[in-house]
Protein backbone atom coordinates (compact mmCIF):
# COMPACT_ATOMS: atom_id res chain seq x y z
CA UNK A 1 0.00 0.00 0.00
CA UNK A 2 2.98 2.56 0.75
CA UNK A 3 3.95 2.44 -3.28
CA UNK A 4 0.08 3.18 -4.17
CA UNK A 5 0.20 7.03 -3.52
CA UNK A 6 3.44 7.36 -4.23
CA UNK A 7 4.17 10.91 -6.57
CA UNK A 8 6.77 12.87 -8.24
CA UNK A 9 7.27 14.76 -4.83
CA UNK A 10 8.03 11.67 -2.90
CA UNK A 11 11.54 11.58 -4.17
CA UNK A 12 14.64 13.85 -3.57
CA UNK A 13 18.46 14.20 -4.56
CA UNK A 14 20.46 12.62 -1.71
CA UNK A 15 24.52 12.63 -2.26
CA UNK A 16 24.94 9.65 -4.09
CA UNK A 17 21.29 8.15 -3.37
CA UNK A 18 17.98 9.15 -4.20
CA UNK A 19 15.44 9.60 -1.65
CA UNK A 20 11.90 8.09 -1.13
CA UNK A 21 9.41 9.32 1.33
CA UNK A 22 6.32 7.78 1.63
CA UNK A 23 3.29 9.93 2.05
CA UNK A 24 1.58 7.06 4.57
CA UNK A 25 1.88 3.80 6.17
CA UNK A 26 -0.25 1.76 7.82
CA UNK A 27 0.52 3.13 11.29
CA UNK A 28 0.63 6.85 10.24
CA UNK A 29 -2.05 7.66 7.81
CA UNK A 30 -0.98 11.04 7.57
CA UNK A 31 2.55 10.59 6.75
CA UNK A 32 3.55 13.29 9.27
CA UNK A 33 6.57 10.91 11.09
CA UNK A 34 7.52 8.97 7.44
CA UNK A 35 11.14 9.18 6.87
CA UNK A 36 13.00 9.71 3.57
CA UNK A 37 14.93 6.35 2.39
CA UNK A 38 18.13 6.32 0.70
CA UNK A 39 18.42 4.19 -2.29
CA UNK A 40 21.33 3.37 -3.85
CA UNK A 41 22.73 2.05 -7.51
CA UNK A 42 23.73 -1.51 -8.25
CA UNK A 43 26.17 -1.08 -11.11
CA UNK A 44 27.04 -4.62 -10.94
CA UNK A 45 23.82 -5.77 -11.72
CA UNK A 46 20.98 -4.44 -13.56
CA UNK A 47 18.35 -7.14 -12.07
CA UNK A 48 18.39 -5.53 -8.65
CA UNK A 49 19.21 -2.00 -9.72
CA UNK A 50 16.63 0.52 -8.66
CA UNK A 51 17.75 3.56 -10.59
CA UNK A 52 18.28 1.11 -13.99
CA UNK A 53 14.74 0.38 -12.96
CA UNK A 54 13.25 3.51 -12.67
CA UNK A 55 14.34 4.38 -15.75
CA UNK A 56 13.01 1.81 -17.51
CA UNK A 57 9.19 2.43 -16.31
CA UNK A 58 9.65 6.39 -16.60
CA UNK A 59 10.32 5.95 -20.29
CA UNK A 60 7.81 4.05 -21.04
CA UNK A 61 5.23 5.89 -18.80
CA UNK A 62 6.81 9.27 -21.13
CA UNK A 63 5.18 7.84 -24.12
CA UNK A 64 1.73 7.78 -22.08
CA UNK A 65 2.01 11.07 -19.87
CA UNK A 66 1.25 14.32 -21.81
CA UNK A 67 3.10 17.05 -20.80
CA UNK A 68 0.42 19.69 -20.35
CA UNK A 69 -1.63 17.36 -17.90
CA UNK A 70 0.18 16.53 -13.91
CA UNK A 71 0.35 13.71 -13.27
CA UNK A 72 -1.03 12.88 -9.47
CA UNK A 73 0.66 9.11 -9.01
CA UNK A 74 3.34 7.99 -10.42
CA UNK A 75 2.06 4.01 -10.11
CA UNK A 76 -1.51 4.78 -10.83
CA UNK A 77 -2.67 5.54 -13.88
CA UNK A 78 -5.08 7.78 -15.32
CA UNK A 79 -8.46 7.30 -14.79
CA UNK A 80 -7.81 4.12 -12.47
CA UNK A 81 -8.58 3.75 -9.07
CA UNK A 82 -6.72 4.03 -5.67
CA UNK A 83 -5.22 0.97 -4.45
CA UNK A 84 -4.65 -0.20 -8.36
CA UNK A 85 -1.01 0.03 -8.27
CA UNK A 86 -0.63 -2.09 -5.16
CA UNK A 87 -3.13 -4.68 -6.81
CA UNK A 88 -1.18 -5.27 -9.80
CA UNK A 89 2.34 -5.24 -7.88
CA UNK A 90 0.98 -8.16 -5.46
CA UNK A 91 -0.60 -9.61 -8.84
CA UNK A 92 2.99 -9.73 -10.59
CA UNK A 93 4.32 -11.22 -7.74
CA UNK A 94 2.19 -13.86 -7.73
CA UNK A 95 2.80 -14.73 -11.77
CA UNK A 96 5.87 -14.45 -10.57
CA UNK A 97 5.89 -17.12 -7.68
CA UNK A 98 3.77 -19.37 -9.92
CA UNK A 99 6.56 -19.19 -12.74
CA UNK A 100 9.73 -19.66 -10.87
CA UNK A 101 8.09 -22.02 -7.91
CA UNK A 102 10.88 -25.10 -8.50
CA UNK A 103 13.47 -22.40 -7.78
CA UNK A 104 11.37 -20.84 -5.13
CA UNK A 105 10.75 -24.40 -3.59
CA UNK A 106 14.43 -24.75 -2.32
CA UNK A 107 14.53 -22.11 -0.20
CA UNK A 108 11.07 -21.38 0.97
CA UNK A 109 7.55 -23.02 1.29
CA UNK A 110 6.03 -21.82 -2.79
CA UNK A 111 2.55 -21.31 -0.83
CA UNK A 112 4.04 -18.74 1.83
CA UNK A 113 5.32 -16.68 -1.24
CA UNK A 114 3.45 -13.53 -0.96
CA UNK A 115 4.40 -9.60 -1.08
CA UNK A 116 4.95 -9.01 2.79
CA UNK A 117 8.02 -11.60 2.24
CA UNK A 118 9.57 -9.09 -0.16
CA UNK A 119 9.93 -7.01 3.42
CA UNK A 120 11.07 -9.84 5.39
CA UNK A 121 13.71 -11.46 3.25
CA UNK A 122 15.24 -7.72 3.10
CA UNK A 123 15.06 -7.53 7.09
CA UNK A 124 16.56 -10.76 7.34
CA UNK A 125 19.25 -10.23 4.30
CA UNK A 126 19.95 -6.87 6.63
CA UNK A 127 20.15 -8.13 9.89
CA UNK A 128 22.04 -10.51 8.82
CA UNK A 129 25.23 -8.40 8.16
CA UNK A 130 27.63 -7.41 11.29
CA UNK A 131 26.77 -3.55 10.05
CA UNK A 132 23.81 -2.77 10.40
CA UNK A 133 21.70 -1.88 14.12
CA UNK A 134 17.78 -3.32 14.43
CA UNK A 135 16.83 0.44 15.08
CA UNK A 136 17.88 0.92 10.85
CA UNK A 137 16.14 -2.36 10.43
CA UNK A 138 12.91 -0.88 12.17
CA UNK A 139 13.04 2.47 11.48
CA UNK A 140 13.35 1.47 6.92
CA UNK A 141 10.46 -0.83 7.62
CA UNK A 142 8.36 2.04 9.15
CA UNK A 143 7.90 -0.59 12.01
CA UNK A 144 7.70 0.56 15.68
CA UNK A 145 10.23 -0.43 18.24
CA UNK A 146 7.90 -0.25 21.31
CA UNK A 147 6.68 3.08 22.70
CA UNK A 148 9.98 3.71 25.06
CA UNK A 149 12.44 2.96 22.19
CA UNK A 150 10.61 5.03 19.83
CA UNK A 151 10.94 7.97 21.86
CA UNK A 152 15.31 7.49 22.91
CA UNK A 153 15.84 5.43 18.88
CA UNK A 154 15.16 7.91 15.70
CA UNK A 155 15.91 7.68 12.38
CA UNK A 156 19.37 8.08 11.58
CA UNK A 157 20.77 8.79 7.77
CA UNK A 158 24.03 7.09 8.76
CA UNK A 159 22.67 3.43 9.80
CA UNK A 160 19.79 4.21 6.69
CA UNK A 161 22.35 4.68 4.26
CA UNK A 162 25.02 1.79 5.06
CA UNK A 163 21.07 -0.43 5.12
CA UNK A 164 20.36 0.89 2.26
CA UNK A 165 23.72 0.43 0.38
CA UNK A 166 22.72 -3.38 1.71
CA UNK A 167 19.35 -3.57 -0.28
CA UNK A 168 20.42 -2.23 -3.20
CA UNK A 169 22.32 -5.91 -3.72
CA UNK A 170 26.18 -4.27 -2.77
CA UNK A 171 28.57 -6.58 -0.33
CA UNK A 172 29.61 -4.96 3.21
CA UNK A 173 32.11 -7.04 2.94
CA UNK A 174 33.63 -5.75 -0.30
CA UNK A 175 36.31 -3.11 -1.78
CA UNK A 176 33.48 -1.78 -3.74
CA UNK A 177 30.95 -1.31 -0.96
CA UNK A 178 31.04 1.81 -1.35
CA UNK A 179 30.89 2.12 -5.06
CA UNK A 180 29.26 5.75 -6.69
CA UNK A 181 26.30 5.70 -9.11
CA UNK A 182 26.75 5.76 -12.77
CA UNK A 183 26.56 9.10 -13.48
CA UNK A 184 27.82 11.54 -16.32
CA UNK A 185 31.14 13.24 -16.50
CA UNK A 186 30.17 16.06 -18.36
CA UNK A 187 26.39 16.76 -17.18
CA UNK A 188 26.62 19.98 -19.37
CA UNK A 189 27.29 17.96 -22.75
CA UNK A 190 24.19 18.95 -24.96
CA UNK A 191 23.72 15.16 -25.97
CA UNK A 192 23.31 14.71 -22.80
CA UNK A 193 19.93 16.64 -23.58
CA UNK A 194 19.32 15.28 -26.22
CA UNK A 195 18.67 11.93 -24.55
CA UNK A 196 17.16 13.26 -21.80
CA UNK A 197 13.92 14.83 -24.38
CA UNK A 198 14.17 11.67 -25.73
CA UNK A 199 13.62 8.95 -22.62
CA UNK A 200 11.51 12.07 -20.54
CA UNK A 201 10.61 14.62 -22.51
CA UNK A 202 6.85 14.87 -21.15
CA UNK A 203 7.69 14.14 -18.08
CA UNK A 204 9.84 17.13 -18.45
CA UNK A 205 7.85 18.98 -19.95
CA UNK A 206 5.47 18.25 -17.44
CA UNK A 207 7.41 18.92 -14.16
CA UNK A 208 9.36 21.62 -15.92
CA UNK A 209 13.27 21.61 -16.58
CA UNK A 210 14.38 23.33 -13.80
CA UNK A 211 12.54 20.41 -11.72
CA UNK A 212 13.78 19.03 -8.63
CA UNK A 213 13.13 15.53 -10.58
CA UNK A 214 15.66 16.72 -13.75
CA UNK A 215 18.53 15.55 -11.66
CA UNK A 216 16.99 12.23 -10.33
CA UNK A 217 16.03 11.25 -14.16
CA UNK A 218 19.71 12.14 -15.15
CA UNK A 219 20.82 10.19 -12.58
CA UNK A 220 18.28 7.18 -13.61
CA UNK A 221 19.73 7.90 -17.02
CA UNK A 222 23.49 7.13 -16.07
CA UNK A 223 22.20 3.96 -15.20
CA UNK A 224 19.91 3.14 -17.95
CA UNK A 225 23.38 3.40 -20.35
CA UNK A 226 25.61 2.02 -18.02
CA UNK A 227 23.30 -1.32 -18.23
CA UNK A 228 22.91 -1.21 -21.69
CA UNK A 229 24.42 -4.27 -22.52
CA UNK A 230 22.61 -6.33 -19.52
CA UNK A 231 19.63 -4.85 -21.34
CA UNK A 232 20.41 -5.86 -24.93
CA UNK A 233 21.62 -9.21 -23.53
CA UNK A 234 17.81 -9.75 -22.48
CA UNK A 235 16.04 -8.49 -25.70
CA UNK A 236 18.36 -10.52 -27.93
CA UNK A 237 17.02 -13.75 -26.13
CA UNK A 238 13.45 -12.43 -26.37
CA UNK A 239 12.78 -11.20 -29.80
CA UNK A 240 9.13 -9.43 -28.75
CA UNK A 241 10.33 -7.92 -25.70
CA UNK A 242 8.88 -4.31 -24.89
CA UNK A 243 12.28 -3.16 -24.14
CA UNK A 244 12.97 -3.07 -27.80
CA UNK A 245 11.04 -0.11 -28.31
CA UNK A 246 12.92 1.90 -25.66
CA UNK A 247 13.92 5.35 -27.40
CA UNK A 248 17.29 5.06 -26.23
CA UNK A 249 17.95 2.15 -28.60
CA UNK A 250 16.38 3.73 -31.26
CA UNK A 251 19.90 6.31 -31.55
CA UNK A 252 23.15 4.38 -31.79
CA UNK A 253 25.26 6.39 -32.19
CA UNK A 254 23.97 8.83 -29.10
CA UNK A 255 24.10 5.91 -26.95
CA UNK A 256 27.58 4.89 -27.71
CA UNK A 257 28.80 8.48 -27.00
CA UNK A 258 26.53 8.56 -23.59
CA UNK A 259 28.65 4.99 -22.68
CA UNK A 260 31.70 6.72 -23.22
CA UNK A 261 30.95 9.75 -20.44
CA UNK A 262 29.21 7.53 -18.30
CA UNK A 263 31.62 6.40 -15.04
CA UNK A 264 31.47 5.10 -11.46
CA UNK A 265 34.60 6.57 -10.37
CA UNK A 266 34.79 9.89 -8.43
CA UNK A 267 34.48 13.12 -10.71
CA UNK A 268 35.65 16.39 -9.15
CA UNK A 269 33.05 19.09 -8.96
CA UNK A 270 30.35 16.35 -9.72
CA UNK A 271 30.61 13.16 -7.43
CA UNK A 272 33.19 12.38 -5.33
CA UNK A 273 32.19 11.57 -2.31
CA UNK A 274 30.03 8.21 -1.17
CA UNK A 275 27.69 7.70 1.69
CA UNK A 276 26.72 4.78 3.76
CA UNK A 277 30.32 3.34 3.49
CA UNK A 278 31.13 0.33 5.84
CA UNK A 279 33.76 0.27 8.58
CA UNK A 280 35.53 -2.52 6.79
CA UNK A 281 35.32 -1.09 3.25
CA UNK A 282 38.29 1.27 3.73
CA UNK A 283 40.35 -2.20 5.18
CA UNK A 284 39.28 -3.86 2.35
CA UNK A 285 40.74 -1.48 -0.19
CA UNK A 286 43.66 -0.92 1.40
CA UNK A 287 44.11 -4.77 1.07
CA UNK A 288 43.00 -4.82 -2.63
CA UNK A 289 45.99 -1.95 -3.34
CA UNK A 290 48.57 -4.59 -1.13
CA UNK A 291 47.56 -7.55 -3.40
CA UNK A 292 47.64 -5.41 -6.55
CA UNK A 293 51.32 -4.84 -5.55
CA UNK A 294 52.40 -8.01 -4.83
CA UNK A 295 50.85 -9.48 -8.08
CA UNK A 296 52.56 -6.38 -10.06
CA UNK A 297 56.05 -7.42 -8.04
CA UNK A 298 55.75 -10.97 -8.97
CA UNK A 299 54.85 -10.09 -12.63
CA UNK A 300 58.56 -8.12 -12.63
CA UNK A 301 59.93 -10.82 -11.17
CA UNK A 302 58.94 -13.12 -13.42
CA UNK A 303 59.86 -10.70 -16.46
CA UNK A 304 63.70 -10.30 -14.93
CA UNK A 305 64.16 -13.79 -14.56
CA UNK A 306 62.74 -14.69 -18.66
CA UNK A 307 65.32 -11.64 -19.08
CA UNK A 308 68.45 -13.28 -17.12
CA UNK A 309 67.72 -16.32 -19.48
CA UNK A 310 67.80 -14.61 -22.61
CA UNK A 311 70.69 -12.70 -21.13
CA UNK A 312 72.38 -16.15 -21.42
CA UNK A 313 71.36 -17.04 -24.32
CA UNK A 314 72.51 -14.29 -25.91
CA UNK A 315 75.97 -14.59 -24.47
CA UNK A 316 76.11 -18.22 -25.74
CA UNK A 317 74.85 -16.94 -29.71
CA UNK A 318 77.97 -14.25 -28.98
CA UNK A 319 80.62 -17.11 -28.49
CA UNK A 320 78.89 -19.07 -31.38
CA UNK A 321 79.11 -16.50 -34.07
CA UNK A 322 82.49 -15.71 -33.13
CA UNK A 323 83.25 -19.77 -33.76
CA UNK A 324 81.77 -19.52 -36.80
CA UNK A 325 82.65 -16.41 -38.46
CA UNK A 326 86.61 -17.83 -37.72
CA UNK A 327 85.56 -20.86 -39.35
CA UNK A 328 84.15 -19.03 -42.55
CA UNK A 329 87.64 -17.02 -42.80
CA UNK A 330 89.84 -20.48 -42.79
CA UNK A 331 87.18 -21.51 -45.54
CA UNK A 332 85.39 -24.18 -43.28
CA UNK A 333 81.62 -24.89 -44.22
CA UNK A 334 79.71 -25.82 -41.11
CA UNK A 335 76.30 -26.59 -40.18
CA UNK A 336 75.28 -22.95 -39.54
CA UNK A 337 76.57 -21.18 -42.52
CA UNK A 338 74.91 -23.80 -44.53
CA UNK A 339 71.78 -23.16 -42.75
CA UNK A 340 71.92 -19.76 -43.39
CA UNK A 341 72.58 -19.97 -47.16
CA UNK A 342 69.03 -22.37 -47.45
CA UNK A 343 67.00 -19.95 -45.00
CA UNK A 344 68.44 -16.60 -46.96
CA UNK A 345 66.83 -18.67 -50.34
CA UNK A 346 63.66 -19.82 -49.11
CA UNK A 347 63.10 -16.15 -47.19
CA UNK A 348 63.36 -14.72 -51.28
CA UNK A 349 61.03 -17.24 -52.37
CA UNK A 350 58.39 -17.02 -49.72
CA UNK A 351 58.56 -12.75 -49.92
CA UNK A 352 57.82 -13.30 -53.94
CA UNK A 353 54.46 -15.49 -53.45
CA UNK A 354 53.48 -13.33 -50.22
CA UNK A 355 53.88 -10.64 -52.65
CA UNK A 356 51.65 -12.10 -55.11
CA UNK A 357 49.00 -12.91 -52.52
CA UNK A 358 48.87 -9.49 -50.91
CA UNK A 359 48.04 -8.16 -54.39
CA UNK A 360 45.35 -10.00 -55.05
CA UNK A 361 43.64 -9.78 -51.74
CA UNK A 362 43.92 -6.03 -52.07
CA UNK A 363 42.45 -6.10 -55.17
CA UNK A 364 39.42 -8.00 -53.44
CA UNK A 365 39.21 -5.98 -50.76
CA UNK A 366 38.49 -3.10 -52.55
CA UNK A 367 36.06 -5.20 -54.81
CA UNK A 368 33.81 -5.38 -52.03
CA UNK A 369 34.73 -1.96 -50.83
CA UNK A 370 32.83 -0.91 -54.00
CA UNK A 371 29.66 -3.08 -53.43
CA UNK A 372 29.17 -2.07 -50.07
CA UNK A 373 29.22 1.71 -50.51
CA UNK A 374 26.65 1.18 -53.45
CA UNK A 375 24.32 -0.75 -51.22
CA UNK A 376 24.53 1.01 -47.67
CA UNK A 377 22.41 3.82 -46.89
CA UNK A 378 23.93 6.48 -44.77
CA UNK A 379 21.68 7.27 -41.80
CA UNK A 380 22.15 10.79 -39.95
CA UNK A 381 20.76 10.42 -36.47
CA UNK A 382 20.20 14.52 -35.98
CA UNK A 383 18.80 17.39 -37.36
CA UNK A 384 20.64 19.11 -39.51
CA UNK A 385 22.20 22.77 -38.66
CA UNK A 386 21.54 21.03 -34.88
CA UNK A 387 24.41 22.22 -32.05
CA UNK A 388 25.79 18.86 -32.26
CA UNK A 389 26.04 17.70 -35.71
CA UNK A 390 29.94 18.67 -35.52
CA UNK A 391 31.03 16.07 -32.98
CA UNK A 392 28.49 13.32 -34.26
CA UNK A 393 29.78 10.67 -36.96
CA UNK A 394 27.13 9.06 -39.24
CA UNK A 395 25.95 6.00 -38.71
CA UNK A 396 26.41 3.42 -41.84
CA UNK A 397 23.51 0.61 -41.96
CA UNK A 398 23.18 -1.90 -44.87
CA UNK A 399 20.11 -3.50 -44.87
CA UNK A 400 19.72 -6.91 -46.42
CA UNK A 401 17.55 -10.21 -46.60
CA UNK A 402 17.92 -12.85 -44.70
CA UNK A 403 17.77 -16.51 -45.37
CA UNK A 404 15.27 -18.56 -43.12
CA UNK A 405 14.78 -22.22 -42.29
CA UNK A 406 12.04 -23.22 -45.01
CA UNK A 407 14.92 -21.93 -47.29
CA UNK A 408 13.19 -18.16 -48.37
CA UNK A 409 14.64 -15.03 -47.84
CA UNK A 410 12.70 -12.45 -46.07
CA UNK A 411 13.14 -8.64 -45.03
CA UNK A 412 13.66 -9.70 -41.60
CA UNK A 413 15.81 -12.17 -39.68
CA UNK A 414 15.05 -15.54 -38.86
CA UNK A 415 12.84 -15.44 -34.92
CA UNK A 416 12.64 -12.09 -35.68
CA UNK A 417 8.74 -10.65 -33.93
CA UNK A 418 7.35 -8.00 -32.73
CA UNK A 419 7.68 -6.12 -29.45
CA UNK A 420 4.91 -6.76 -27.26
CA UNK A 421 2.43 -4.13 -25.56
CA UNK A 422 3.79 -1.47 -27.74
CA UNK A 423 2.59 2.12 -27.75
CA UNK A 424 1.80 3.90 -30.43
CA UNK A 425 5.22 6.84 -30.38
CA UNK A 426 7.71 3.66 -30.64
CA UNK A 427 5.40 1.89 -33.08
CA UNK A 428 5.69 4.88 -35.05
CA UNK A 429 9.25 4.78 -34.93
CA UNK A 430 9.77 1.39 -36.18
CA UNK A 431 7.14 2.05 -38.90
CA UNK A 432 9.90 5.15 -40.42
CA UNK A 433 13.53 4.22 -39.52
CA UNK A 434 13.04 0.81 -38.91
CA UNK A 435 14.52 -1.82 -36.14
CA UNK A 436 18.47 -0.47 -37.35
CA UNK A 437 19.81 -2.05 -33.77
CA UNK A 438 18.30 -5.01 -33.73
CA UNK A 439 20.83 -7.95 -32.74
CA UNK A 440 21.20 -12.07 -32.30
CA UNK A 441 23.69 -12.99 -30.10
CA UNK A 442 25.81 -16.58 -31.06
CA UNK A 443 25.81 -18.96 -28.01
CA UNK A 444 29.06 -19.42 -27.70
CA UNK A 445 32.39 -19.51 -25.61
CA UNK A 446 32.75 -15.33 -27.60
CA UNK A 447 29.24 -14.75 -27.32
CA UNK A 448 29.65 -12.67 -30.10
CA UNK A 449 26.60 -10.14 -30.91
CA UNK A 450 25.77 -9.93 -34.97
CA UNK A 451 24.33 -6.74 -36.33
CA UNK A 452 20.81 -7.67 -38.04
CA UNK A 453 19.23 -3.97 -38.66
CA UNK A 454 15.49 -4.26 -40.05
CA UNK A 455 14.24 -2.15 -42.93
CA UNK A 456 11.38 0.39 -41.72
CA UNK A 457 8.30 -1.10 -41.53
CA UNK A 458 6.68 0.86 -43.96
CA UNK A 459 8.47 -1.36 -46.78
CA UNK A 460 7.36 -4.49 -45.47
CA UNK A 461 4.82 -6.54 -47.77
CA UNK A 462 3.52 -10.37 -47.50
CA UNK A 463 6.25 -11.62 -50.02
CA UNK A 464 8.80 -10.16 -48.11
CA UNK A 465 7.87 -10.99 -44.26
CA UNK A 466 7.32 -14.40 -43.48
CA UNK A 467 3.81 -15.26 -43.07
CA UNK A 468 3.15 -15.55 -39.35
CA UNK A 469 4.91 -12.52 -38.92
CA UNK A 470 2.88 -10.99 -41.64
CA UNK A 471 -0.77 -12.19 -40.14
CA UNK A 472 0.28 -10.12 -36.67
CA UNK A 473 1.61 -7.32 -38.16
CA UNK A 474 -1.69 -6.66 -40.59
CA UNK A 475 -4.04 -7.52 -37.69
CA UNK A 476 -2.38 -5.16 -34.93
CA UNK A 477 -0.09 -2.94 -36.76
CA UNK A 478 -1.14 -2.17 -40.10
CA UNK A 479 -4.16 -0.48 -40.33
CA UNK A 480 -3.44 2.47 -38.07
CA UNK A 481 0.17 3.25 -39.02
CA UNK A 482 -0.80 3.24 -42.85
CA UNK A 483 -4.24 5.60 -42.13
CA UNK A 484 -1.33 7.73 -39.98
CA UNK A 485 0.73 8.02 -43.16
CA UNK A 486 -2.61 9.17 -45.16
CA UNK A 487 -2.03 12.60 -43.59
CA UNK A 488 -0.72 15.79 -46.28
CA UNK A 489 2.15 16.49 -43.96
CA UNK A 490 3.64 12.72 -44.25
CA UNK A 491 3.31 12.37 -48.06
CA UNK A 492 7.08 13.51 -48.54
CA UNK A 493 8.70 11.18 -46.37
CA UNK A 494 7.05 8.59 -47.48
CA UNK A 495 7.37 8.91 -50.77
CA UNK A 496 11.13 9.30 -49.73
CA UNK A 497 11.11 5.91 -48.17
CA UNK A 498 9.65 4.37 -50.99
CA UNK A 499 12.02 5.11 -53.03
CA UNK A 500 15.02 4.74 -51.06
CA UNK A 501 16.21 8.20 -50.58
CA UNK A 502 15.21 8.98 -46.81
CA UNK A 503 17.58 9.01 -44.14
CA UNK A 504 17.02 8.28 -40.40
CA UNK A 505 14.91 10.54 -39.32
CA UNK A 506 16.02 12.21 -36.23
CA UNK A 507 13.89 12.32 -32.76
CA UNK A 508 12.51 16.00 -33.21
CA UNK A 509 11.42 15.33 -36.70
CA UNK A 510 10.05 12.10 -35.44
CA UNK A 511 7.57 13.69 -32.90
CA UNK A 512 6.59 16.46 -35.14
CA UNK A 513 5.42 13.60 -38.21
CA UNK A 514 3.98 11.88 -35.22
CA UNK A 515 1.81 14.69 -33.96
CA UNK A 516 0.94 14.89 -37.95
CA UNK A 517 -0.72 11.79 -38.02
CA UNK A 518 -2.11 11.66 -35.06
CA UNK A 519 -4.03 14.55 -35.71
CA UNK A 520 -5.51 13.21 -38.70
CA UNK A 521 -6.05 9.96 -37.31
CA UNK A 522 -8.37 11.92 -34.35
CA UNK A 523 -9.88 13.97 -37.39
CA UNK A 524 -10.94 10.81 -38.93
CA UNK A 525 -12.34 9.00 -35.99
CA UNK A 526 -13.52 11.39 -33.81
CA UNK A 527 -15.15 8.96 -31.20
CA UNK A 528 -12.16 8.18 -29.92
CA UNK A 529 -10.96 11.34 -28.52
CA UNK A 530 -13.95 11.12 -26.62
CA UNK A 531 -12.22 7.61 -24.43
CA UNK A 532 -10.20 9.31 -21.77
CA UNK A 533 -7.86 6.55 -21.79
CA UNK A 534 -6.73 6.18 -25.86
CA UNK A 535 -3.22 7.69 -25.24
CA UNK A 536 -2.19 4.79 -23.15
CA UNK A 537 -3.78 2.59 -26.18
CA UNK A 538 -0.88 0.12 -27.30
CA UNK A 539 -0.99 0.00 -31.81
CA UNK A 540 -2.85 -3.10 -31.98
CA UNK A 541 -5.58 -1.53 -29.55
CA UNK A 542 -5.43 0.92 -31.72
CA UNK A 543 -5.90 -0.90 -34.95
CA UNK A 544 -8.49 -3.20 -33.58
CA UNK A 545 -10.43 0.13 -32.59
CA UNK A 546 -10.45 1.78 -36.06
CA UNK A 547 -11.35 -1.15 -38.09
CA UNK A 548 -14.56 -1.07 -39.98
CA UNK A 549 -16.86 -2.87 -37.60
CA UNK A 550 -15.64 -0.46 -34.72
CA UNK A 551 -16.21 2.53 -36.81
CA UNK A 552 -19.76 1.49 -37.92
CA UNK A 553 -20.64 0.63 -34.28
CA UNK A 554 -19.01 3.91 -32.51
CA UNK A 555 -18.86 6.40 -35.42
CA UNK A 556 -21.24 9.16 -36.89
CA UNK A 557 -21.79 10.22 -40.42
CA UNK A 558 -20.48 13.36 -41.35
CA UNK A 559 -18.79 15.28 -44.37
CA UNK A 560 -14.95 14.98 -43.95
CA UNK A 561 -12.15 15.99 -46.68
CA UNK A 562 -9.22 14.06 -47.45
CA UNK A 563 -5.75 16.27 -47.35
CA UNK A 564 -4.38 13.66 -49.70
CA UNK A 565 -7.10 13.67 -52.12
CA UNK A 566 -9.02 16.90 -51.74
CA UNK A 567 -12.23 14.78 -52.20
CA UNK A 568 -15.21 15.21 -49.99
CA UNK A 569 -16.72 12.16 -49.02
CA UNK A 570 -19.34 10.77 -46.59
CA UNK A 571 -18.45 8.17 -43.64
CA UNK A 572 -18.09 6.96 -40.14
CA UNK A 573 -15.87 9.16 -38.10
Amino acid sequence: QNIDNLSFASFSMGTDSIRVKYNQTKKDKTGQKTTAKNCYANPFNMYICLYTALAVYFCVMNTIWVASESVDFIFIRNGSKKGSASSNYCDYVRKWADRCKDKISLFIRPDHTNVHGVRKGSATEATSSPETSLPSVFHRGEWSLGVVLDVYWKFAQKGDQLLGRILAGLDPDSSTFDVLPPHFTKPDDPRINVAMELCFGNILGMLGNDSFMHPILLRCLASLVHHEGSLRRIINKIPQHPWKCLPIFCDEVLINYLKTIVTTKPTPGILVKSTGSARHTKIMKAVDEILDIVKEDKKERAQLREERKLLLEDVKKVVKNAIEEKAMQNGHLTYESFAKIINEREQKLVGSIQFTMDAAVQKMEEAMRKSKSTAARIMQPHNPGSETDESIETVQVTYQNYCHDDGHSYYVPNQYDLPQKTRMLPAFRLWINGDAMNEKTITNRSAAIIKEPVRPFLLWNKDQIPKRLWNKFKSGWLKVLSTMMEAEGLNAVKMAILNGEQSHVDEREMNLLFDEGMKYLLARHEFIAKNKTFLQWTVTTWSHKINYISVLKNGTLHVITFPMTGVSERQCS
